[in-house]
Parts: C-alpha cells; sequence; structure tokens
C-alpha cells in the first residue's frame, strides 16, 4: 500500500472514531516540531485506547533493538506495557 492509501486510511479511521465520539490522536497531525518522540510517547501513555497502524514489516526493524532506540520499537513498548 502506498502513502497516499495509508493516509487516506488513517483519515477514514480518524473520522469513523470522532462520529462515535471518541478524541483521535494521529501523529502526522498533531505533532510539532522539537520533541517528536517525547511528545508521542506522552500521547501514547495518556491515551485510554490505542490503536497502532503500520505498514507492512514496520517491526522488522525493531529486531535486535534491545536498548529500544528505533521509535516504532519505543511506541509498542509503551503500549504493550
Amino acid at each position: 500500500m502506498n502513502e497516499r492509501c495509508l493516509l487516506h486510511l488513517y483519515s477514514l479511521l480518524k473520522v469513523h472514531l470522532q462520529l462515535r465520539g471518541l478524541t483521535v490522536f494521529l501523529d502526522i497531525e498533531k505533532l510539532r516540531a522539537g520533541k517528536f518522540d517525547d511528545n508521542l510517547l506522552s500521547s501514547v501513555r495518556n491515551a485510554r485506547h490505542f490503536i497502532l497502524v503500520l505498514t507492512p514489516n514496520a517491526l522488522d526493524r525493531c529486531v535486535g533493538d534491545n536498548d529500544r532506540k528505533d521509535w516504532v520499537h519505543r511506541v509498542k513498548t509503551a503500549v504493550c506495557f
């Protein structure tokens, strides 16, 4: 799936959830320049519910990242624990 299709998918999912009265945080819209990692992890940790939408093989980059330096790995870990 190309990036344009993914952006449409994200937008549709966001609208669908908002129509059901949920507050939606979409990182491509809400995060500003600066401490991206810290802001993203804070938003994830403060979320009541969390949906992680990834492209195929997105978690492959986490293999061997024992120090959790990769931001996808850090978000996944923050959600799972």
